[in-house]
């Protein structure tokens, strides 16, 4: 698992500082050169010389959330003199992909793909697309949009199918993939710049990218892996909820090999279906699912039996057992404040 921290500046010199600045909470650089259009060999070589991590240019349009309004011939001689410089990775449009041709040196490919306004329900026809425009060594990047959860999870379990294939969802409703998207096999996930005290705050480069020092709180502190656990709270909404901290928190003094998130689905019987895969282990429920969290366990314990209500959902084999801690807390409560008025 890798983390790209994207940068995003008009100025090639404080895109380059800003980076630097942030390297250590990186383990790829990318710079968007988009905003800043072509510095010049001299200067993406010194910027490649110092950088302590690998560098990834990219340059994209409208499109893929980016700014370049060039032709694509500036576009492709940009990316070429960044591989001539001595990045790492140039992230070029599948459809440019091979009219960039071979690079320099070590430099490989990233050949992406942006969906922006839909997940569409054929995901492989996508991605078979991409490869299909792809080098030995290349990387294939798909990126959809997601305009609820269930998106989010479709593009999860589509990973799941796939080999080296780096996708997640950009959008609000998407962002939680960003944190997932190792789990299920992305070799990267995309962040935006921290906010650092004293700093101008970076713009994300992406619609619903999290911020690296928010992705790194989500993490175990040994990072993530295919056999990570995933907990969350369930509601709508509930991407306000404080539980991710305070759960998060908890896993991490815990030292167990676990993230805690939060989701949003229209529809609970759908979200469930969709978290079919074992790393999902629990979701806290709040409203307005307690009621379904309750019909969709195979197995309840007695306070749900006597509510009807579920806020505990346990995954028990390939079904869900639900339990309802409401009806004790209520009693504790109200114990608790007629003996102090006793």
């Amino acid at each position: 698992m890798a983390i790209v921290v994207s940068h995003l500046h008009e100025r090639f010199d404080a895109l380059v500082a800003q980076a630097e600045r942030q390297a250590p909470l990186a383990d790829l650089i990318e710079l968007r050169l988009d905003a800043v259009g072509n510095p010049g060999l001299d200067a993406l070589r010194a910027a490649a010389r110092r950088s302590k991590k690998p560098l990834i240019a990219a340059c994209p349009g409208p499109d893929a959330f980016g700014r370049f309004r060039g032709s694509e011939r500036e576009r492709l001689e940009l990316l070429r003199t960044a591989a001539q410089a001595g990045f790492g990775f140039v992230d070029v449009d599948w459809r440019l992909a091979l009219d960039l041709g071979q690079l320099p040196g070590k430099c490989h490919k990233i050949v992406s793909r942006h969906v922006t306004d839909a997940t569409p329900a054929d995901l492989a026809a996508l991605a078979e697309e991409v490869k299909g425009q792809m080098g030995e060594g290349d990387i294939a990047k798909l990126v959809t949009h997601a305009t609820s959860c269930e998106d989010g999870l479709r593009m999860l379990n589509f990973l799941r199918t796939q080999k080296g294939l780096v996708g997640f969802c950009s959008g609000e409703a998407g962002s939680f993939t960003r944190a997932l998207a190792p789990i299920f096999g992305s070799p990267f996930t995309y962040a935006a710049a921290a906010a650092l005290p004293g700093q101008p705050v970076p713009e994300p480069t992406a619609p619903g990218q999290l911020r690296v020092n928010e992705l790194l709180a989500l993490f175990p502190p040994s990072g993530v892996h295919q056999g990570t656990a995933v907990f969350g709270v369930v509601g709508n909404p509930a991407r306000h909820s404080w539980s991710p901290r305070v759960h998060g928190m908890a896993l991490k003094h815990a030292q167990l090999d676990a993230l805690y998130l939060a989701f949003e689905p229209r529809d609970l019987a759908q979200f469930l279906a969709l978290c079919s895969d074992e790393v999902y282990r629990g979701f806290s429920i709040t409203a307005p699912f307690k009621a379904d969290a309750y019909a969709a366990a195979r197995k309840r314990d007695g306070a749900c039996e006597r509510v009807g209500a579920a806020n505990t959902l346990v995954r028990d084999g390939n079904a869900w057992r639900a339990s309802n801690s409401d009806v004790g807390a209520v009693r504790e409560t109200l114990e608790r404040a007629l003996r102090m008025h006793a």
